[in-house]
């Protein structure tokens, strides 16, 4: 195998791996990676056409022109969409899948051209000639080149627009995941500030390999190795980062939403709520459990989620995180002044801190100091 065809085809095993991992945990019901799961399969298409043309199997490249129309557009549309779904907090709408009308568009427009107007012979002469350099004069192959040419460009218009909306999403999900989860390192969605770096790039060499003509590509050939080569890598990072991407909202979110028991919240409620929810704190410490959520303690308290948090909003000025994290903390206190076997390590894992990071961050926040430092000032030795 020459080296130009192990360039070409390196990504395309890359989106396999992955694309396999995700799908057998989309069949174990993991409805997360399924969007996910779609988007490898739209770059599995997009790539081996690429690897088609590039190494020249025009018939192979013809028989799937039509359907990479639609997948190669559909790879931004997915991935949003696929962040939609982690970060929803409200039901499922099909109005998502609007997305999809402009790679659906486009991909009619190539079935009409190429799937009726032209036959299977001159398909063959477009791809094998036409988009090799060798010029042809009749209209119809240059309306088709026109075609491929838009679609071309609207991917890059899409790629710029999913980007920015992409990140939009995840900076509205990041502004409220305080109001809802007591701990955040799990669903921050971090990861996706490595996905914007590769993004760029991939954008950059995207535009970069969709400006130029494919001719320009077939005869430097070695040329390809900049856009696959991140691409290769930008499939890899979103397979991984993706597969190891837990769900965020369970489905105690949405069995509750949109009641409106709890529209209006004053700081003039009566005090039982807030007793109410003081004495299931105190007796049966839900704060113990890392993955405590809104819905889990609006549970508990026989509410639903939106009375809860405005309640702990109005009344305590604290978001749902800082105010679980003020029961966490004080646990901690007593551990570290009576439980002398217990390492501070294992003292913010019974306390239900996700990290110890987190945990020795918010004790110094709270009380000024380290927790190491808290235990020595109390004259005990770890």
């Amino acid at each position: 195998m020459s080296v130009h065809a192990l360039i070409l085809i390196i990504p395309m095993f890359v989106i396999l791996f992955w694309g396999i991992e995700l799908l057998i945990d989309a069949f174990k019901k993991k409805k997360e990676k399924q969007n996910l799961t779609f988007f490898m399969l739209c770059g599995f298409f997009a790539i081996a056409s690429g690897v088609a043309f590039f190494l020249q199997y025009f018939r192979l490249y013809n028989s799937i022109y039509i359907i990479v129309v639609f997948f190669a557009l559909s790879q931004f549309p997915s991935f949003y969409i696929y962040i939609h779904s982690l970060t929803r907090d409200k039901p499922f709408s099909c109005k998502v899948y609007l997305h999809y009308l402009i790679p659906f568009l486009s991909f009619f427009t190539a079935l009409i051209i190429h799937g009726f107007w032209f036959s299977h012979e001159e398909n063959i002469r477009f791809v094998s000639e036409y988009l090799t350099g060798s010029p042809i004069n009749e209209y119809k192959y240059k309306f088709a080149y026109v075609a491929d040419r838009i679609y071309k460009d609207i991917f890059i218009l899409m790629g710029l627009f999913y980007y920015w909306l992409i990140n939009r999403r995840v900076k509205e999900h990041r502004s409220k995941i305080s109001d809802y989860f007591s701990n955040t390192e799990e669903v921050n969605l971090n990861w996706i500030k490595v996905f914007n770096v590769l993004v760029l790039l991939a954008l950059v060499s995207g535009i970069f390999f969709h400006a130029m003509k494919r001719e320009f590509f077939v005869k430097n050939p070695y040329m390809i190795a900049l856009p696959y080569g991140i691409l290769s890598i930008f499939y890899f990072a979103v397979g991984h980062f993706g597969s190891r991407q837990v769900r965020i909202y369970k489905p105690s979110f949405f069995n509750n939403y949109g009641e409106t028991e709890s529209s209006q919240v004053s700081s003039a409620l009566p005090d039982s709520f807030k007793t109410h929810l003081t004495n299931i704190l105190e007796e049966d410490r839900p704060y113990l459990v890392p993955e405590l959520s809104l819905p889990d303690l609006a549970k508990l308290c026989g509410t639903n989620r939106s009375y809860l948090s405005k309640f702990i909003n109005v009344n305590y000025r604290q978001n749902f995180k800082q105010f679980i994290n003020e029961y966490r903390l004080i646990e901690a206190e007593k551990l570290l002044i009576n439980e002398i076997d217990h390492d501070i390590a294992s003292i913010s894992t019974i306390c239900g801190f996700s990290s110890y990071h987190t945990f020795n961050r918010c004790f110094k926040n709270k009380f000024g100091v380290t927790p190491g430092a808290y235990r020595k000032s109390q004259h005990l030795v770890v």
